[in-house]
């Protein structure tokens, strides 16, 4: 008899579960996107819905080990490897009445923080995953309402009547460039101010830096037959060329129209609401994994974000196309697995080195390994899980 998609599912995490629980503390580095504290979310949600213990011991002793590491060693500060996204994760554990008041402990990392935030704001570093933003996000979290007016004080001065102009450098070229991802890019900003909107910081002075962004991301909608999508991963001042977009979280028009979605839902803006829509129905077609450059089953580039992503628009919209696009790469996910394997490498994660000498790799990671493959299963067989994917800028 065949298995329900949900038993293959439920399989497939309590797999997962085995693996990561197997995961020895001490080899583990910090960080919520490639470290203990992915994990340690992972184990949090599937013992809010199984109640078995051997997933609350090991959430245990992962925070036990996360604070030994902070008071011993020198950590990074950004959201995606460092303390700003451990200092999320115990904002969440705390509003979900797993741990007690922990002001002291989170009191100890502010002051760090801001001195980091101050940091990027001077190098012009504004990127939600490694930069200025991400720390805004914990300060956010934090109540911190001078963090958040350093940061749009920093936006506010690169406005050019009611348009944002602001580029990033890219690490590997040095180039200045302007980029419109969700990660590093202009959908990132426009999920920062957002969400301060929503949360009620400087609402005005916030609203008039998104309407900016979003009046940039506008001049740049591209024709999406000749390109293949709306909008360029990112482009330069000086080139005619473009670069190549994909359909994932991290760039191209999943993440960012996905975004500008939920953007155009608080604002009550009918014309950006239709474009999103729009724009990821036209996503929704594509299916072939070259086209896409889909290669792996991580959140951050493969078939589980989008999956994901899908999945999240067909329950925001109840569009059909949402839902089949979404179980096409669901069930793309699935078959990266590998059937043989019950270790780490049951899924392997592409890695493009610098040198050209790409190769496939385990990974343990929430954003580009297992752990993100897990909670994405996790979500879809448990729809009523506590509201997680914040660390991902999807709530």
């Amino acid at each position: 008899m065949q298995k329900s998609l949900n038993e293959i599912l439920k399989a497939e995490t309590d797999r997962i579960a085995t693996i990561l629980l197997k995961q020895p503390n001490d080899s583990l580095k910090i960080g919520l996107y490639d470290g203990l504290t992915g994990i340690s979310l992972y184990m949090y949600l599937q013992y809010k819905q199984t109640k078995k213990l051997q997933y609350k011991n090991k959430l245990d002793s992962l925070i036990k080990q996360s604070l030994t590491l902070i008071e011993n060693n020198k950590q990074e500060s950004i959201f995606s490897i460092g303390l700003a996204g451990w200092g999320w994760f115990i904002t969440f554990l705390e509003s979900q009445s797993y741990i007690e008041e922990s002001e002291d402990t989170l009191k100890s990392i502010d002051e760090l923080l801001m001195l980091d935030l101050m940091r990027f704001i001077r190098n012009g570093e504004y990127d939600l995953l490694n930069g200025a933003l991400g720390i805004g996000l914990y300060f956010i979290k934090r109540g911190n309402r001078k963090a958040i007016e350093i940061i749009l004080t920093f936006f506010e001065s690169h406005l050019n009547n009611n348009v944002l102009t602001i580029k990033r450098k890219m690490h590997k070229t040095n180039e200045d460039v302007f980029d419109f991802g969700l990660a590093h890019g202009y959908a990132g900003i426009a999920y920062f101010f957002t969400k301060c909107i929503k949360e009620e910081y400087y609402a005005r002075r916030s609203k008039r830096v998104l309407n900016a962004t979003i009046n940039f991301i506008m001049k740049n909608i591209d024709d999406q037959q000749k390109h293949n999508s709306y909008l360029p991963h990112i482009k330069w001042d000086n080139k005619l060329e473009r670069q190549q977009t994909r359909l994932t979280w991290c760039y191209g028009d999943l993440g960012a129209f996905y975004t500008l979605y939920n953007t155009g839902v608080l604002l009550n803006d009918q014309p950006l609401i239709t474009l999103s829509v729009n724009a990821l129905i036209n996503s929704s077609t594509k299916r072939d994994n070259k086209e896409c450059m889909i290669f792996d089953s991580g959140f951050c580039h493969g078939s589980s974000g989008a999956t994901y992503l899908f999945y999240k628009m067909y329950h925001k919209t109840n569009k059909l196309e949402y839902r089949i696009a979404s179980n096409v790469w669901l069930k793309a996910t699935l078959l990266f697995a590998n059937a043989n394997s019950m270790e780490l490498d049951r899924y392997m994660f592409f890695n493009p080195n610098i040198d050209g000498t790409n190769k496939y790799e385990n990974s343990y990671a929430l954003l580009d390994g297992i752990t993100g493959v897990g909670l994405v299963y996790l979500s879809i067989l448990y729809p009523g899980l506590p509201i997680w994917d914040e660390c991902l800028m999807l709530s």
